[in-house]
């Protein structure tokens, strides 16, 4: 497998919800796990997500984790992906849209 050139790497409160959403929701295939880690693939987008501990600790960490990112990710048809979120009730911020940029 070929990395990208920018893996985000995101530290989760809970992994094994953490993994079933990406995995289970938004359809991320497992590449590689190990203890409290995962490096996910979802059509040539790539992250990684790892229960947070201390050894990465930077600052302070407060519920809910990731605020003030946005994620864009890539998919040939989001209408599966949006179903998926439906069928499960996970709540959105906002809902999801095809949008192009240039």
């Amino acid at each position: 497998m070929k990395f990208n050139k920018l893996i985000p790497e995101l530290s989760v409160s809970n992994f094994e919800l953490s993994l079933e959403f990406y995995t289970k929701i938004l359809g991320f295939k497992i590449e590689y796990t190990r203890e409290r880690f995962a490096f996910l693939s979802l059509q040539g987008s790539q992250i990684m997500i790892e229960e947070a501990n201390k050894n990465w600790k930077t600052g302070e960490l407060e519920y809910p984790f990731g605020r003030g990112i946005n994620l864009q990710i890539e998919v040939k048809d989001i209408k599966p992906l949006i179903s998926s979120l439906n069928e499960n009730n996970y709540p959105l911020f906002r809902k999801p849209k095809e949008h192009w940029y240039r």
